[in-house]
């Protein structure tokens, strides 16, 4: 437990009198006190929640290429004749509206 010393203090021998110890726990960084340990709230520092930011960085990087890739240069061509575009564009699409339902939990 680390103790937190006022910032006025009378002399260097002197311990303060008032001092606040400080707790710090790994699991809840920087967290309302009346928000710790509900069940459905999904927290920053969540591991899970680091990955799946991550995703959807990675999802938006994809949509930044194939967009005008598909308007400008394809014209639709790739993903009307190849599956695997239309496949990668449905899973980046739930990706998508799965991230909208799991804004409502943060």
């Amino acid at each position: 437990m680390k103790k937190f010393r006022g910032a006025i203090k009378s002399s260097d021998n002197e311990e303060p009198s008032s001092s606040v110890a400080l707790t710090h726990s790994s699991k809840y960084v920087n967290v309302n006190p009346s928000l710790k340990g509900i069940k459905y709230v999904i927290f920053p520092e969540n591991k899970f929640a680091q990955i799946w930011d991550f995703i959807i960085i990675l999802a938006i990087w994809y949509y930044a290429f194939y967009i005008p890739f598909h308007f400008g240069i394809s014209g639709g061509y790739y993903t009307v004749y190849y599956t695997w575009f239309l496949v990668v564009n449905m899973i980046v699409n739930f990706t998508f509206i799965l991230d909208t339902f799991l804004a409502f939990f943060r």
